[in-house]
């Protein structure tokens, strides 16, 4: 019977024992996992390769690969067009209405560019394209509605184209070339004419060589011009086409050398054609001598060569010389 009692209490404490145990070991357990949960993350250093050659040891590089970036979206820059000049403008008009067949309106649109200002290239293309113009509504027998420089006329009995050309105030030889008239004595009554409401007047600026013909305030031509050499330069302000001093082929006495050209001398330094001019206003008033004509020397055209005198092309001043008109043409030598 006392046997049984300590066996029974043995028992109890080795269960007891095994109990404290396990339960000792859970709570270490525990410990540990709080312990390592909270733990500072661990750092991996570069790696060391110790060289046997090299004294110390040798840090490996490590590539850092950089962070995505979005891309940022550029807008293309806003390129704003130029101003268009009032001058610019006004010769683009004339030449789109001049590939259409709108002589007038490319006349006007043409003459209006160059008087409101264009650059040099523009200029250029702008009396080019006057010329062309000019060519058709006034150089030939085409008579344009809505025109009110050019018109018909019938022709009367008892009508010479001397008379016409005055009482319009062209010379009757422009009547002539544009109506296709080779003999104006036989002008026949009934018959229909195109005229030029004239007088036409001239503008030469000297700093660019240029003539300009003008039909009222409207230009129609222009030529390249030369003019009067350093100490000699051709006079400015206004002059008026001399009635009576228009000459077909004229002989020249040179007073400076003395000698005399023929008419038709191909050496005459007035070429085809001379109109001579008086002075109205300006630098010019009570100066002699001077005219327009044509020359022997083409290449000093757009230079100061003459003795003050305005040369043209031949050519070019056979076709003013119809365009001239005693005492009515005016012509404005400017700066």
């Amino acid at each position: 019977m006392a046997r049984s009692s300590y066996g029974k209490k043995s028992y109890r404490q080795l269960t007891g024992a095994i109990i404290i145990v396990f339960l000792a070991g859970a709570f270490l357990g525990w410990r540990y996992y709080v312990n390592q949960t909270n733990a500072e993350p661990e750092i991996t250093l570069p790696e060391l390769i110790v060289d046997p050659e090299v004294t110390g040891p040798v840090e490996v590089e490590v590539v850092v690969e950089p962070e995505a970036v979005e891309p940022v979206a550029v807008s293309e820059p806003v390129v704003e067009p130029e101003p268009v000049s009032a001058g610019n403008a006004l010769l683009r008009e004339g030449e789109s209405a001049l590939s259409n067949g709108d002589y007038i309106g490319a006349r006007d649109k043409l003459s209006g560019a160059v008087k409101a200002g264009l650059d040099k290239s523009e200029m250029k293309r702008a009396r080019a394209l006057i010329n062309s113009a000019a060519d058709e509504w006034l150089f030939s027998k085409k008579i344009f509605e809505k025109d009110t420089l050019c018109s018909r006329y019938k022709v009367k009995s008892g009508d010479l184209l001397v008379k016409i050309g005055k009482s319009h105030k062209v010379p009757y030889q422009l009547l002539m070339k544009i109506n296709g008239i080779d003999n104006p004595s036989l002008l026949g009554a009934g018959q229909t004419i195109k005229v030029v409401n004239g007088p036409f007047h001239l503008v030469v600026d000297r700093s660019d060589f240029t003539m300009y013909v003008y039909l009222n305030d409207v230009l129609v031509r222009t030529y390249p011009v030369g003019l009067g050499k350093s100490g000699r330069q051709t006079p400015s302000g206004l002059w008026v086409s001399t009635p009576g001093k228009k000459q077909v082929n004229p002989g020249w006495p040179d007073v400076e050398t003395g000698k005399y050209y023929m008419p038709n001398d191909p050496e005459n330094p007035l070429g085809e054609r001379w109109i001579g001019l008086t002075g109205k206003e300006g630098d010019c008033v009570g100066r002699t001598g001077f005219g327009i004509h044509g020359t022997v020397k083409p290449q000093e055209i757009g230079k100061e060569a003459s003795r003050g005198c305005i040369r043209l092309h031949n050519v070019d001043v056979e076709q003013l010389y119809d365009m001239v008109t005693e005492g009515e043409t005016t012509v404005v030598v400017r700066d």
